[in-house]
């Protein structure tokens, strides 16, 4: 081949080849876009591990704290899903073999609680309930103010730890 001709050639293989990149490229961009929004949370990977019933029960759970404490960040505390809200551990919960928990993170919350459902079992700091059953919103929000008056009670300065009215 002459000169001109390779000469050509080299430049329309090297712009294939930075389109195909170009595309790549575009393609991986969209990927990781998709991924960060697809991209599972700590709780997300924590609830695979439970039967279908468990999870649905935990997940309602879960959606119900997200509803009254919309600005909660979802992590772990103890291994267990937890929701924080600057930097306090708020409400929380967990599955077991033969039950579900739901954990206030103090020791006295649950002791302020007038009336809890009677297939609830609790001690000090959990509410246990069966798997299937879903707590009603109007007692989590309960538990949960009362937690957010302890914490702001005990903390100087000013809290965002507000449950949603």
């Amino acid at each position: 081949m002459d000169g001109g001709v390779w000469s050509s050639w080299k430049h329309l293989t090297a712009r294939l080849v930075n389109r195909i990149d170009a595309g790549v490229l575009v393609t991986a961009v969209r990927c990781v876009e998709q991924e960060r929004h697809f991209a599972m949370t700590v709780i997300d990977k924590h609830l695979r591990k439970f039967s279908k019933e468990q999870r649905e029960t935990l997940e309602h759970l879960r959606e119900t704290i997200l509803s009254i404490i919309p600005q909660a960040k979802e992590t772990l505390s103890y291994g267990m899903p937890a929701f924080e809200v600057d930097g306090k551990i708020v409400a929380g919960f967990d599955g077991f073999k033969n039950h579900c928990s739901y954990f206030p993170h103090s020791g006295s919350v649950l002791e302020e609680i007038d009336s809890l459902p009677a297939w609830c079992e609790v001690s000090k700091g959990t509410l246990k309930f069966p798997i299937g059953k879903k707590l009603p919103k109007s007692l989590v929000k309960k538990m949960i103010s009362v937690r957010v008056k302890q914490i702001l009670k005990n903390k100087t300065g000013r809290s965002s730890v507000k449950p949603k009215k």
